[in-house]
């Protein structure tokens, strides 16, 4: 029977974006379909408005630290609303280049709506019934919720608000010791909030190497960022319009307290078992050509979790598009992937660490250190 679609992408993220508008650049007839708006978190609420904040701060800790180049700034002002106006700016220069006019204009057929698949060949939004050769689901991630007393009746916010506020809080602490709490940390940090991380595991950035989080853990202490390593937050509390978090023992004060620790994928209204697609422990379940159970549906990118990255996600739906629209023989690849933390100093690694290369091959392995120090450029 006729379809009436080549492929049906759901979710306009990074990876949704990739795979519809190179499908449309292959002639595919190509639906994209989007609840909310199109460019997902990377441009509102990941990379693009992070790295622009991360840069004001940066150049706030310059100035303030410019007397050791015989620069001397006296007690630097800084514009809080003006730092956030910057980060908004940045999205909005960008937003063009992911908008429904220029994915149209690709040959890209754009539908807002909140859909759900109603069989294994069929999608229906906005009371259509759409049927495609195949579908690729990137519906992408959130921020988890997590199960804290008394954290939800006094407020908090993620990564999907930070980047509004436009009055900086004189307190924050940070529920989360990965790459989102610990880079937004020293960005806030560095513009002037007093900041507390509070970290469940025995370090900050627990899946890089312990000797690179070393130096971390030396930075953020020069710096003033308190962290409480091997530590649970237990429960919130707010007595006059004050926060508190009760966690290993200690009571936190916080203006405000940002939420970075977990994500879950955003597949709740999908109706996946009418489509007969499988769910895992951390997302949509797929091999490694990026199928679902149901060999029509692909899907990739953060909503099966595993590496949530921008690029991760491009490489990824790059893969699944090909294998939708020709034959399912292209596989993923994930044992070179590059990986950055953007605080100050960076974290950048490709492929194994110690750690996983000893899980991986034992002791067969041989390990070269180089110090920058030694490096005479």
């Amino acid at each position: 029977m006729a379809v009436e679609y080549d492929l049906v992408v759901i979710g306009g993220g990074s990876a949704g974006l990739l795979a519809a508008g190179v499908a449309a650049a292959l002639k595919a007839k190509v639906a994209l379909i989007e609840r909310d708006r199109l460019g997902g978190d990377c441009l509102w609420y990941g990379c693009v408005p992070s790295k622009s904040l991360i840069h004001a701060s940066r150049v706030a800790y310059e100035v303030k630290h410019a007397d050791r180049f015989g620069i001397y700034c006296n007690d630097p002002e800084i514009d809080f609303a003006k730092a956030i106006g910057h980060v908004q700016g940045v999205i909005s220069t960008i937003q063009p280049h992911d908008s429904p006019e220029r994915f149209e204009g690709l040959g890209v057929e754009v539908i807002f709506g909140n859909g759900k698949f109603i069989d294994r060949k069929t999608f229906e939004v906005n009371n259509r019934q759409l049927k495609a050769r195949a579908f690729i689901i990137a519906t992408g991630s959130r921020p988890a919720k997590l199960p804290i007393p008394g954290l939800g009746e006094a407020g908090y916010i993620t990564n999907e608000e930070v980047f509004s506020i436009t009055q900086r809080p004189d307190s924050l602490a940070i529920i989360g010791g990965g790459p989102i709490g610990c880079e937004l940390g020293q960005a806030f940090s560095r513009l002037g909030a007093k900041v507390t991380i509070i970290a469940s595991r025995d370090r900050l950035l627990p899946k890089e190497d312990p000797e690179a989080v070393e130096v971390i853990h030396k930075q953020f202490e020069s710096e003033g960022i308190r962290f409480l390593l091997n530590t649970k937050a237990e429960k919130v509390e707010v007595v006059d319009d004050q926060k508190y978090i009760w966690a290993g023992g200690e009571k936190i004060v916080a203006d405000e307290i940002l939420v970075a620790a977990g994500r879950q994928p955003n597949v709740e209204s999908l109706n996946l078992d009418a489509a007969g697609v499988k769910m895992g422990k951390k997302g949509i379940e797929v091999n490694n050509k990026l199928q679902t159970s149901n060999p029509r549906i692909y899907a990739c990118g953060d909503v099966i979790g595993g590496y949530q990255f921008t690029h991760v996600a491009g490489y990824q739906a790059n893969i699944a598009l090909r294998n939708a629209l020709f034959l399912p023989v292209f596989k993923a690849d994930n044992r070179v992937i590059p990986w950055a933390t953007f605080t100050d100093p960076e974290l950048a690694r490709v492929g194994l660490t110690e750690q996983e290369a000893r899980e991986r091959y034992g002791n067969d392995i041989y390990i070269v250190k180089q110090e920058f120090a030694e490096v005479d450029r």
